[in-house]
């Protein structure tokens, strides 16, 4: 899992994280965070848990999730453009 909640964390979630194919976890809740959802995040197939809440998100939510099949938890609250 990547834990980096409340790091002040700068920029985009970047496409290649989806090169880390047994990742189960993103918790980036309450950076500053902004973009697209990488559409790539399909390609994760044990992801559970995508907290993102809390930054500036913005996009179209199906796109770029609508396929992962393990997620139980999706947390966007507090992403202006989502």
């Amino acid at each position: 899992s990547l834990q980096l909640n409340n790091f002040s964390l700068m920029g985009g979630l970047p496409p290649e994280i989806s090169r880390l194919p047994f990742l189960a976890g993103i918790q980036l809740k309450g950076n500053l965070l902004h973009g697209t959802i990488p559409p790539e995040l399909r390609f994760l197939p044990f992801l559970t848990t995508l907290d993102i809440a809390q930054n500036n998100f913005s996009g179209e939510i199906l796109r770029s999730v609508g396929g992962i099949k393990m997620l139980e938890l999706l947390a966007l609250s507090g992403n202006g453009g989502l």
